[in-house]
């Protein structure tokens, strides 16, 4: 890996991390309104998300979206290395899994079609190239399966002038944040 992206990657993580609760919750509450205002989010049946940790972009309000609007809402799973998404219908399903990250409980795995992946990520730049946390969970996933949309939430601080991208790192389709969307 390039010594630049584990430098980006350290100090964009830093920074997200130094925001106040108060901030995240009324930042990710902007951000997760401007999904909803999406083609995107409104043509998808299914939304495939994160279930955030460590002050990324709360996914609470779109979850809550999800519900209100009579979406399907999937959340990734790792088993034995490899990613995959499964329904579930409210918090209480879910359960401390990889990473202490909360995962699916149940046994349904996504249908993709007319599905939304909403991507997570440390930082990314304006041509909407990504960090990931270095698993490559959602690259490998998103190769792998013929995904439609895909959207990565961020912080206007996550997005930097230039990110060292590899070939195998995948593009989100945009990128929302509390102040713009880019495509």
């Amino acid at each position: 890996m390039q010594p630049k992206k584990i430098l980006t990657r350290r100090e964009i993580r830093d920074r997200r991390i130094g925001l106040a609760d108060d901030v995240v919750k009324k930042l990710s509450s902007i951000i997760c309104d401007n999904v909803t205002k999406t083609d995107e989010y409104k043509a998808a049946d299914t939304l495939c998300l994160y279930i955030s940790i460590n002050k990324e972009v709360d996914t609470m309000p779109l979850i809550k979206a999800c519900i209100r609007d009579g979406k399907r809402i999937a959340a990734p799973r790792i088993s034995d290395g490899v990613m995959d998404f499964y329904y579930f219908d409210d918090m209480s399903e879910l359960k401390p899994g990889f990473f202490d990250i909360l995962e699916p409980t149940g046994d349904e795995r996504v249908n993709l079609d007319n599905a939304l992946v909403i991507m997570p990520g440390v930082a990314f730049d304006e041509t909407k190239n990504r960090i990931g946390y270095g698993g490559g969970y959602y690259d490998k996933y998103l190769f792998e399966h013929d995904v439609e949309n895909t959207i990565a939430l961020a912080y206007e601080v996550q997005i930097v002038d230039k990110v060292e991208a590899d070939s195998y790192d995948i593009k989100p389709d945009m990128i929302i944040t509390e102040k713009r969307t880019i495509k």
